[in-house]
Order: structure tokens, then sequence, then C-alpha cells
């Protein structure tokens, strides 16, 4: 058999020490210093395991059960064994020489024959140790037995105890003495031929008596034997029992315990199918009379499956855990089977197990068959509690097992583990670990019991050494603990020239332990105002910062103590909150470790953590503690939506308490509303404000009013607020006012602390129209076609274009233009020939009309129409113009139309304007032509034809509406004259003639006289004239004798 050792480097990260609840495999069982015992394949090496001490041999084993184990006994083929292996030497193993004999044979009447067969019998299968550890026992559960007489072949099992170091042994068969007195074959079966003696077995504390389980007898009912070890013939035994109890496996567990109250050993035992296969422990005195039982709750859960016994809550009475590894979670759905469970049973004063007052322990992953193994742990974390170790043989992430440690306290095993251990976190070839367990035994010396695991269907046992663990005690003090931020007395050593309120922290730490070392080094971490890390109001005086980190070297049980210096900050908001002081340490590890030294590990039921706190002075008397007395009033003036206006609350906070710190006023916007400024801040204290987003509530406004707020003060200003991204809106806007302090008020003034302000939301839409005709003098040839076919036969073209505007401030959503066109003559012959349906040139809407071409005359291409641009200054002079119309009287003019039309006369053109903005225009658009054989047959030279317009508002796209909804109107006229004027036949009057003829005479004359005078009629002479000439002749410039000459 091979055998080596393995040092497991991985270990569980997870030790964030000293939580309420342990977390995964975090504390003092060491899995770095792991010894994995391996044996020869296929031999079942791990099936059961025991640690042994012998005191009084000063020896200490690591026993291990290898029940297909291939010994040198003659004959025997895999009769199994039990190694001894030092832990301490991982080299050190060998068997223990319980049997070394073949067979025994007895003679048949011609040859000695075998009266019994070893091979098989799983030697090993059980393995105990008495506590004091003065014997040793190992079982054989399938040892066969022929009878003296050779006519049997039955499995009544056998077990061997060893003494006196292990150098002498003595076997224990009693179910086959049975058998040997019986006479008929048949009625082994019946009583005591299969009984499979030593499928549990367990020894007293003091070592004198043996109690071994008999699971095959009497139909397996099961049979316990108590077996007196100094005297072989003081061996009480269970007999019997009816039908019903067949099939029960009574002893497919034990355990020694006391549970009488007399001092004497007394007995545990296991009957997983027992009480109609709900299973049940049933508890004897060492006479094996029945005391008590306990049943499970649940149908195949196999409870009973495994038993120990300890004193758990250290009440110096013994309990009882019971595993039920076929334990199934019904409850939590179809992947919780064979989770399995640990049931606890507590003794109280009377010897009693009330099942009220148990602790249950459950398995975590379907299959994990949690609880198939028990074993007491003793008081692995040395807290004067004993602790519990559950094997769960196909737990784990990979299904290749765990082992978990519960430990105990005043109200017993705590349902938390502290600890779990897997077999992937050791070696990747285990399996089934934790399917035989033992603890309670210190084996390497350092006053921590240790744990021994089996995981045999991988050949392997392991060995788990427990830490040393530290307990560290700690005090934080600071002072003062009344900060008055007025007393500034500090001077940091970066800015000597300021004063700051400083406060002192003083911790010091202390630590013991058994097997602790005798120094150890902590990192510890000092946080200021712990409880605003992100806005801390305390520096440290060597760092900007709130917190350090440093490192403290301790003596054992010697107190060592550092004081730290922090400054407060200036201006802080929050002056009522505590001063958190926060402390949290950590025990360094050295970063070379020897192979195999055990490291010490902080205790984590003593947390790591600790605090402290100092109050800031308040105003608030000798409880300091301030009942303020907010209230809030406010008004808001009416909003034109549209309006470049801001909406304006008027708020006053008024404070009736005491003082009030950091009183914050909380406004709750409407959508689209967004904060301007404050103005008109008048009142005992500053105001600022911002908008924040809250989440899933919405903007609001936040203003701080105060800190603090004095008492029988009050605060007034102007919140001015922005609506220009508001789209729809009711007849009002809501705004929702809050204020509030961090010191809380009295339950019955908070009524006042919160208003709704109604700002009124008012619509106002001014709709404006204006218009223009192109051509606005319409020149027309008198000549016309008797046979119209195509429009420009007509007569000439005419436009008109009105204009409708939206002088604001609101937006309008529905506008209907109504025109009243001049289509007929007063005799009803036609005028402005509608030659098309209205169009809208900008803006969204429809046009609808009346009388469009009725006469269904072909209509020219649309490039021949010239469409006008009304710009804003023609839109002004068309104001101005209509103005001076309205002003001055106009030439008289033969209309034909007049502007209220006739019945039948005029047409109705309807337009229907959709979204106006405030600012923005529609611009509509009539085309026709002059119906010129109307104008001639009606023998008029010159006209005015009007027009109209009116634009009246229907809707508006708010939720308010307006109080009146507006109206405009506009005309526009279009002059018409002939290209000929018309100067008619009436004769001129004679004295016209004579006027005429004598003023031209007159006229004459005078011309005449005016020549006269000015010589017009005097002749020049010719010598003048000549000189004249030559004069003209000279040069401009001459020159005489190199001189100029004028």
């Amino acid at each position: 058999m091979e055998i080596h050792r393995k040092l497991v480097l991985l270990e569980f990260i997870c030790c964030l020490l000293f939580t309420d609840f342990p977390l995964l495999g975090c504390f003092n069982v060491d899995l770095r210093t792991a010894t994995i015992y391996t044996g020869e394949p296929d031999v079942m090496f791990g099936f059961s395991v025991a640690e042994h001490v012998d005191d009084a041999n000063n020896v200490k084993w690591l026993l291990i059960g290898a029940p297909k184990s291939q010994t040198n006994q003659p004959g025997v083929k895999k009769g199994g064994a039990v190694y001894m292996c030092n832990p301490m030497d991982n080299r050190s193993c060998q068997t223990i020489p319980f049997d070394t004999q073949g067979a025994d044979t007895s003679w048949n009447g011609t040859a000695d024959v075998p009266s019994e067969s070893k091979s098989g019998q799983w030697f090993g299968a059980t393995v105990r140790s008495s506590q004091d550890g003065r014997h040793i026992v190992a079982c054989a559960p399938r040892y066969v037995y022929f009878s003296r007489g050779l006519d049997k072949r039955e499995p009544v099992g056998t077990c061997y105890v060893a003494s006196n170091n292990a150098t002498r042994f003595i076997e224990y068969s009693p179910c086959r003495t049975s058998v040997d007195f019986l006479t008929s074959t048949v009625d082994q079966y019946h009583k005591q031929g299969f009984c499979m003696q030593g499928w549990s077995a367990s020894l007293g504390d003091d070592g004198e008596r043996l109690l071994v389980g008999a699971v095959g007898a009497y139909y397996w009912q099961g049979q316990l034997f108590s077996i007196n070890l100094n005297d072989r013939r003081d061996m009480p035994k269970t007999s019997e029992g009816s039908e019903e109890y067949d099939d029960s496996y009574l002893g497919y567990s034990s355990a020694t315990g006391e549970f009488t109250g007399d001092n004497d050993p007394d007995f545990v035992a296991g009957v997983p199918r027992g009480n109609k296969l709900l299973g049940q422990v049933s508890v004897y005195d060492k006479t094996l009379f029945n005391r008590a039982n306990i049943s499970g709750e649940q149908l195949g859960a196999y409870f009973g499956a495994s038993v120990a016994v300890d004193d758990f809550n250290n009440d110096g009475l013994d309990d009882i855990a019971v595993g039920a590894p076929f334990y199934t979670d019904y409850t939590a759905g179809s992947d919780n089977f064979e989770i399995g469970r640990v049931y606890i049973f507590y003794q109280d004063a009377e010897h009693r197990f009330l099942a009220a007052k148990n602790t249950t322990l459950s398995g975590m992953r379907s299959r994990s068959r949690f609880g198939s193994a028990l074993a007491k742990l003793g008081n692995i974390n040395v807290d004067d509690y004993n602790d519990l170790l559950v094997g769960a043989p196909y737990d784990g992430p990979d299904g290749r097992g765990a082992v978990y440690i519960y430990h105990g306290s005043n109200k017993g095993i705590r349902p938390q583990f502290s600890q779990a251990i897997f077999a992937k976190d050791l070696s990747p070839q285990l399996s089934s670990f934790g399917f035989a367990i033992s603890g309670g035994h210190d084996m390497d010396g350092n006053y921590y019991p240790d744990v021994l695991i089996g995981s045999y269907t991988s050949g392997n046992a392991i060995f788990l050494r427990s830490r040393p663990i530290i307990h560290v005690l700690t005090t934080l003090a600071i002072d003062p603990q009344s900060v008055n931020l007025d007393r500034k007395l500090c001077h940091p050593d970066d800015a000597p020239e300021k004063s700051f309120t400083c406060i002192t922290t003083e911790t010091c730490l202390k630590y013991y332990g058994v097997g602790a070392p005798e120094s150890i080094e902590l990192s510890v971490k000092l946080v200021m105002d712990s409880d605003f890390p992100l806005n801390p109001r305390v520096r440290l005086s060597n760092s900007p910062q709130p917190s350090e980190t440093f490192s403290m070297i301790l003596r054992r049980e010697e107190k060592t103590c550092k004081r730290t210096l922090g400054y407060m900050k200036d201006n802080i908001r929050n002056k009522l909150s505590p001063i958190t002081i926060t402390m949290e340490y950590k025990l360094m590890e050295p970063t070379v470790v020897p192979p195999g030294e055990l490291l010490p590990i902080l205790d984590q039921y003593i947390p790591s953590f600790v605090s402290t706190e100092a109050r800031i002075q308040t105003n608030c008397g000798p409880d300091e503690i301030c009942i303020p007395d907010l209230r809030i009033k406010a008004v808001g003036a009416p909003h034109t939506i549209g309006s470049n206006r801001k909406i304006e609350i008027d708020v006053a906070v008024v404070n009736s308490g005491e003082d009030a710190y950091e009183s914050t006023l909380y406004v709750k916007l409407p959508f689209g509303i967004s904060y301007t400024n404050t103005q008109g801040i008048t009142g005992a204290s500053p105001v600022s404000c911002e908008q924040r987003a809250v989440e899933e509530e919405g903007e609001y406004v936040v203003c701080d009013v105060g800190n603090p707020l004095q008492q029988k003060t009050q605060v007034d200003f102007k919140l001015r607020l922005s609506a220009d991204d508001v789209t729809d809106v009711s007849s009002f806007l809501q705004f929702q006012l809050t204020v509030n302090s961090t010191n809380p008020e009295n339950r019955t003034d908070l009524a006042d602390n919160q208003i709704d302000v109604h700002v009124p939301v008012l619509v106002v839409a001014n709709i404006g129209v204006t218009g223009v005709s192109v051509p606005e003098q319409l020149v027309y040839n008198s000549t016309y076609s008797e046979e119209i076919v195509t429009e420009s036969e007509i007569g000439p073209q005419v436009i008109h274009k009105y204009q409708v505007y939206n002088n604001g401030p609101s937006s309008v959503n529905k506008t209907v233009v109504e025109i009243t066109w001049p289509s007929y003559n007063m005799d009803g012959s036609p005028l402005l020939y509608l030659m098309e349906t209205p169009k809208l040139l900008s803006g969204t809407g429809f046009c609808t009309a009346e009388d469009v071409n009725v006469r269904q005359i072909q209509l020219e291409p649309e490039d021949v129409v010239v469409e006008a641009v009304i710009t804003e200054d023609q839109t002004l002079k068309i104001r101005r113009r209509r103005e001076d119309d309205v002003q001055s009287p106009q030439p008289t003019t033969n209309t034909l139309m007049q502007q209220n039309c006739p019945t039948g006369h005029c047409s109705k053109l309807v337009c229907t304007l959709g979204l106006l903005n405030s600012g923005h225009v529609a611009l509509i658009q009539i085309r026709a032509r002059l119906w010129v054989e109307s104008i001639v047959k009606g023998s008029v030279n010159t006209a005015l034809i009007p027009s109209v317009v009116k634009a009246t508002v229907q809707d508006v796209p708010y939720g308010a509406k307006p109080v009146t909804y507006s109206t405009a109107e506009f005309t526009v006229h279009t002059n018409i004259n002939p290209e000929t004027p018309d100067v008619g036949l009436r004769p001129i009057p004679i004295w016209i003639y004579i006027v005429a003829a004598i003023g031209g005479l007159l006229l004459l004359i005078l011309l005449i006289l005016i020549l006269w005078k000015c010589g017009f009629f005097k002749r020049k002479r010719y010598q003048e004239m000549d000189e004249e000439y030559e004069e003209t002749r000279k040069p401009l410039n001459a020159t005489k004798n190199g001189a100029a000459v004028e």
C-alpha cells in the first residue's frame, strides 16, 4: 500500500471574519496543511475512520478501515484490515494485527474442513476507539460461521477488541454462540443466523462496556448486545419482537452517552426502517432496557442512519444528534431529493427528549445525503461548547462530498454551519468524501481537536488539523464626545495658519488564546465619519482623507494603543448626525509559511469591527434634541401659455419651534417645468436652490432654507420657473411644496409642512389676417370672345393672397378661415370667376370652395400663373394702406360689388388651418379671372371689387381653454380699369373757342414784346462780325520774345 501526503495550497478565500453568520470554509480547520492517506486500489480504504489517543502510553493514531484489504492471513481473500497511522508522519502506517490466523477448521469425520469463512468478511467496516484510549474495536459484519456441526452457513458477523496498546486482542461474536445451540437449520434465518453483528459498535467513555449492533437478527429486526469487557458473562441483549418489527434494522448506528442520571453508560441505537419506515432512535440503559424512542418525520428518510452523542449546550446533559440522509424537501421543488437532514434532540432535566425543542439542520444539494455520518467534534473553537461534525458524501458542486462543522452554544447547535469543507478543495481525486468521519481528539498537541475524514470510493482518508484561535479585545475612545465647532484650537502641519476644531481617537487592542503565539501583527483601518463616506466631515491631521490603515504589533495579553488626530471641516451641513469613528482589524499572515506550520486565526464570533461616536453641539438645550415646527406658505401668479414671462411663486418658510437643521424645501415640478432662479430673498437665512431628478418621481427643485433655520424665524423668497417645455396642461399647474429638516418634528405639527400651489393657466392667442391683390390695378381689354374655351379668353387673371398670422403668445390648434368671394355681378353674370380651389402656400390644413370653374373652362398650365410672396414688409404696407383707406375718401367709381354681397352673388370659401404656433403664419391663395364680358355689357369703365376674409380660432392644443376665441377680418380690393379710357361724344361750347383764340393772340403779342426788348430783331454790321471772327482765331496762349502774351 502506498501512502502519500499532499499539501493543499488552495484554501477557501472567504474569511470575511466575524460576521454573525460564518461563511463557507472560513474558520479554524486548516486545509493548507491537509494530509491525505491513500490505500491500495479497490479495498474501500477509508470506509471507517477513528481517532485514537492513549495518553497512558503516549500514543496517538489515526485508525482507518479497509474492509476489502488483502492481509497475510492464510487462505483468506480480501478479509479486510484496520490501519493505524501516525498523524504527524505520513510514512508511518501499519495494520493492527487483530487476527492473523486463517479460518478455523473442524473434523467432519473424514477430514478437517473450515468451520468459518473470513474471505470477504469486511473486517474494518466498523472501527471505534474508547474515549480513554484503552480499547479499539473493529468488526467484520459479513463474517460467516459454519457452526460446530458444519451444517450451517450463517453471516453472523464478529468483532475484535484490542487493548494494552494494541497488543492484546479478544473476539466477540455472540450470534455465533447462539447458532451452535440451535439444532434446526431452518430456524437460523428466523433467529440470529443473519445477525451481521458489528454493522455498528460503540465504546463507553470509560472503556468498560461495548455496544454492538446486529442489524440482521430476527428477520432483520436487529439486535443489540451490551458487552462488559471485563466480564464476558455480563452481556445483556435485546430480544425478538413481533412481526411488525421485521426489517427495522435496529443497531444500524449506535453511540454511548448518559441518559438516566446514574452516571453509568447508556446507549442510543438507530432504527432507520422502524416505526413503519419513518425511522426512529431508541434509548437504552446499560441493561438494554428501552428508556425512550424518538421517531422520524418523513417516510423513507432513513432517520437513525447515523447518531452522535455529546453535550452541545453545556448544561451537563448529553444530547443526541440523528441523521436522516434520504430526507427530501418536497416543498422546494423536484430538485431537492435526498438532500438529507440532521436533528439534534436536547435532554432536559427529567431526561426527556422533546421534539419541540430540537434543532434541525438541512442539506443544500439534491442527492447530497447530508447526515450520512455524524461525529462529536469536541470544543473545536474553545468556547466551552461542544461542536458537531456532519458528513454529506455526495455533496459539493461536483457531487464528490463535503463535511460541515456546526458550533455549539448555550442554545444548542447553531443552525448555520461555521465551516464547509469540500472534496474539490483538497484533491480532485477524492470521492464519497465524508462517508466516515471522526473528531474530538487533539492529534497534534496544539490543544485543539482535529478531524479525520474517510473517502472510501477513491480509497483515501484525510487528516485535517485545527488552527489556534486568537481572541482580540478592542477599545475605541474619542475626545471630546461633544464637539464645539466654534472651538478651533488645532493647527495642521500642512496649513499652520489655519485653525480647526479637532477630535482625538485612541485605539487599543489586546489578544489572548489557547495555543496563541507570543506576538501577532494586525492591520488596522480607522475611518472618521464612516457613516458619510462620500462627504465626510472630518479629515486626518496628516492627510486630506478621512481614513488611514496602519500596522500594530501586539504581544500576548498586553494592551497596545495608538492615538489619531482628526480635523473638522469648515461649513459642514449635517450637524445633527453623530460623527461615527470605526475601526476594523485583520490578522496579517507571513508571506512565507513553513510547510506544516499552522497559522493562528481570529475568533469569528468576536467582531473585528468596533465603532464609537461624538456629537456636534447644537442650540438644543441639555438634551441636545431640537424639535422644530416648520410651516410653509406659498402663492403663484397666473401664467399665460407661450408667454416669455417666468412662473413666479412667492414662498414663505416659517419655523415656530426650535432650530431646524438642514431645513430643505422640495418643490415637485410638473412635466416640462424647469427651475430658473430665486429672487427677493429676505429673512433669517440665505436660500440656495437647484433642480434635481429623483428616480421614478420626476424633477424637483431643492432649496436649502437654513442650517439651522433658527427658532421663531422666517425666510421669504420668490421662486422663478420656466414653462418653455410645457406641451400639454390643464387649467392649472400644480406644484407640491414640502419642507422638512433632519431633526424631526412632532407628528401633530406635520400637517402644515406640505402645500399644493395651483397656478392658473391662461390661453391667449391673438389671430390676425392681411391680404393683397395681385395685381392691385387690373387693366382689361374691352374686346371679349363670345365663345370662351380657355381661361385666357375670360379676361385678365387676378390673385388674392391672405396671410393668417398668430400674434400669440399661445398656439392655436384649429383656425377656420371664411372667405366671401365676388364670383357674380349684381345681375348674376360672372365677375371674378374662380379657376381653382384655394391653395395653402404655407401652414397646414385644407380648403374647400363652391363655384369653382363651374363652366368647365380649360385651364392653363401652372407655370403661366405668377405667384406673389407676401413678406413681412409687405404685410406692414398692406396694414398701413388699409388704415389710409379708412381715413381718406376713395375716388368715386362705378362699383359693381359691395362688401355685403346680396344672397347668391358671392361664393363661400373655407380653409381649415392646423397647428399655428405663436409668430407663425399661414398663406392662402385664390386664383380667378375677371369676366370682361360682364364688365363691358354692364357699361362700367372702372370698379373696386372686394373679397372679405374672416379667421376664427376654434381650438387650442392645451387642456386649458381660452376665455374667448380670437377672430380677425380683412378686406382685399382689386381696382379694374379699361386699356383705353372713354372720352365720350359731348359737343364743346362756342365760347370756349373764342376765349381760347383771344388768349392765344394776347400770349403771342407778349412774347414779341419780350424778344424786341432783348434786341432780337436788331441786325449787326459785316465789319463788326469780321472783327469778332478774327479775334476768335488767336491762340489761347501766345508768346512774344519768350514771354507769354495775354
